[in-house]
């Protein structure tokens, strides 16, 4: 498999700016391992989307989006279309399921 292009929603930037806040109150070393981790995540998104599973959330659309976990908690939400993966959300698994 080649490389795949990675595309932000546009609510990301937001929801990554939350995430760290959040985790910052209690330690900035650890805001900054969060965002390390996130973009490790990405690169490997970037290398085999299909590494992780997909989404089994009621919510979402039965077989589309997929699901990759970092740090302790989190999630990115993401839809593979040709050699693009979309990711469209970042959740705290502890708050948003």
């Amino acid at each position: 498999m080649g490389e795949y292009s990675v595309v932000f929603g546009r609510k990301i930037r937001g929801d990554l700016s939350s995430h760290a806040a959040f985790i910052a109150k209690v330690s900035l070393p650890a805001a900054r391992k969060f965002y390390r981790e996130f973009a490790a995540t990405v690169k490997r998104l970037a290398e085999n989307p299909y590494m992780f599973p997909v989404a089994d959330d009621p919510v979402l659309p039965e077989g589309v989006y997929r699901r990759a976990l970092f740090g302790k908690w989190y999630k990115i939400y993401y839809y593979i279309e040709d050699a693009t993966v979309y990711i469209d959300a970042v959740v705290d698994g502890r708050r948003n399921g």
